[in-house]
């Protein structure tokens, strides 16, 4: 019994007797589940795929069991983020894959992205503004300009960390098209980073708990960049 076939919105219920409703129901909770989770586990590369699995769950779901999802508790996200997701895999329908390779990987900016009208959207990437580097704060400052609303001023960042965080989002747009060489090399650079960072804490902030030495690790401390590989990965 194949229960993700192209059916009617809604006709799942009347696809079957009564009696075996709810045993249907279940199994198809159970396929998207899966489904939906195999695609997260895989990262942010996969965010506009997971956003289309998830749209597609949503549109073919019986009434009533797009909350029922959730309400399992076995999905790694929350339902804000899954309605999030799925207005993003709405609107990405009818987007070319060339306009797909300029946008971010984030959901988060992706979101902000797709409430643009497409015409602006594509003419926002024509003229560079959208690329796979954008930070969330442009993407909403973008959104912004173009709703004619005020965008919220935050403080500037600091050169240092304006630079550390375009390098991470190039590294992250990057990486699912990393030959083995390459992440080698970057688990390196980060690792070097890590110390050298580390290294300034101690000669110069010794009374900083985020001095205290530990084994080397092939991954970054822990820090809000982190939340870019999964862009708020479960709320």
């Amino acid at each position: 019994m194949k229960l993700l076939g192209k059916m009617p919105w809604g006709s799942e219920a009347l696809a079957f007797p009564p009696a075996k409703q709810t045993a249907a129901a279940s199994e198809a909770l159970a396929q998207w589940t899966s489904r939906i989770n195999s695609v997260w586990a895989r990262g942010t590369a996969t965010a506009l795929e997971l956003a289309r699995v998830v749209h597609a769950a949503r549109r073919r779901l019986a009434r009533g069991e797009w909350s029922r999802l959730w309400q399992s508790g076995r999905i790694r996200f929350s339902k804000r983020k899954g309605d999030m997701l799925a207005t993003i895999g709405r609107k990405v329908n009818g987007l070319s894959e060339q306009t797909f390779a300029h946008l971010p990987a984030g959901w988060s900016i992706l979101y902000q992205l797709v409430l643009l009208d497409p015409a602006t959207l594509e003419s926002e990437i024509q003229a560079g503004t959208i690329h796979p580097g954008m930070t969330l704060r442009q993407a909403r400052e973008l959104l912004a300009k173009f709703r004619g609303k005020p965008v919220r001023q935050e403080p500037r960042k600091r050169g240092f960390e304006q630079q550390l965080e375009k390098i991470m989002a190039y590294a992250q747009a990057a990486m699912p098209e990393c030959s083995p060489q390459q992440c080698r090399l970057a688990v390196v650079a980060f690792q070097k980073l890590r110390e050298l960072a580390l290294a300034r804490l101690n000669s110069r902030f010794p009374q900083s708990s985020d001095a205290r030495l530990r084994p080397p690790s092939p991954t970054l401390p822990n820090s809000r960049f982190q939340s870019h590989q999964h862009e708020n990965h479960p709320a």
